[in-house]
């Protein structure tokens, strides 16, 4: 029954980060795909974002039941869940301000912006004639990149020692 409740905290908060890491992909290819159609891009990516939040709250709300259920149920000791919780609480939090306070704030932009692009207006020297909002598609692979670069260096401390290099013939 532990090893239950357990699989079901870790599968909650693996869905809820799991989404997280994966949105900024869809992100940048619908992005890029659509470039000339920022609008089009803008609305997909805007309900891509309310579903990830959605699935968030909801695996939030079940890591949060579990954790709060979990030293009734003598699996873990109390002090040892408080942690946990406070960042779930967290967590939930940043959620539900994105989804109900960022989005629509996102949404009302979105409107406005494409109601700006189909009013006719001449273009004064001042004013640029091109608007265009493009992201790199390098940019989502520099987190991924840092993180492997520390991954690496930390395996090249752990196997090969403070002086950076081995003995191979001799052991241990």
């Amino acid at each position: 029954m532990k090893t239950l409740l357990r699989t079901l905290l870790y599968l909650a908060l693996i869905v809820w980060l799991g989404a997280e890491i994966f949105f900024p992909v869809v992100a940048v290819i619908t992005f890029n795909t659509l470039l000339p159609d920022t609008h089009t891009a803008g609305t997909i990516v805007g309900e891509l974002l309310r579903i990830v939040h959605g699935m968030g709250l909801v695996s939030g709300m079940v890591a949060l039941a579990l954790l709060a259920l979990f030293p009734a149920w003598g699996i873990y000791k109390p002090r040892r869940v408080v942690a946990p919780m406070a960042l779930l609480v967290m967590m939930i939090a940043c959620t539900v301000y994105s989804q109900f306070a960022i989005i629509p704030a996102m949404e009302r932009d979105r409107i406005a912006a494409a109601a700006r692009s189909m009013q006719p207006t001449q273009p004064t020297p001042a004013t640029s004639t091109s608007t265009s909002c493009t992201i790199e598609a390098s940019t989502w692979k520099k987190p991924f990149c840092c993180w492997g670069w520390l991954r690496w260096r930390w395996w090249r401390r752990r196997n090969l020692g403070r002086t950076g290099s081995r003995n191979w013939g001799s052991e241990r």
